[in-house]
This record gives C-alpha cells, structure tokens and sequence, in this order.
C-alpha cells in the first residue's frame, strides 16, 4: 500500500483580500544602514475614499459586501516586515 501526503490546495485570494492589496500604494527607498546601501518598499499611501465607497453601507451602488470582510482587509493591509513611510499614514488607516 502507498502512502500518499495530501496536502491542501492553495485557495485563490478572497474578493476581500484582494480589494485590500488595491489599496495601498508603494515606492521603493533607498537608504544607507551600516555602511550598506539598502531597498525596501514602502507603503505610501492608502485609497481612503475607494475604501469608503466600497465598504460604507451608506454608498448608494458602491457598497460592495463581498470585498469588505473587514478581518481579511486588515490581515492584509499589516503584513509582518512590512515597512510604511509614516506611522501617521498606520495610524490614519488603522482608525477606519
């Protein structure tokens, strides 16, 4: 008899999951750290008012429920090492 390892099949991205990768913008820094010259992209900015349209229930025909399942956007939205420009801009999206 064989032995057959199942492993899960990858599930595509949510609706939700990928209208939160939509929002946020990057660029690219280049910095110096220890004598060494350095990239990392940065979030920059955040698509408020897309955020808004598509998931406040008081937007006429923009209110979209399956791309606002608020856990998944903010899953998204703070991947771990990931660096933001302005912990202002964390403040301000975390605050929505």
């Amino acid at each position: 008899m064989t032995s057959e390892i199942m492993t899960p099949a990858t599930q595509p991205p949510s609706e939700s999951t990928l209208f939160a990768r939509s929002l946020k913008k990057y660029v690219d820094i280049t910095f110096e750290k220890n004598d060494e010259i350095k990239t990392c992209r940065a979030v920059v900015a955040f698509v408020e008012d897309l955020f808004l349209r598509t998931c406040s229930k008081v937007s006429d025909d923009n209110y979209n429920e399956k791309k606002c399942n608020f856990d998944e956007i903010t899953d998204e939205n703070f991947q771990e090492g990931e660096s933001w420009i302005l912990r202002h801009l964390i403040s301000h999206v975390i605050d929505f």
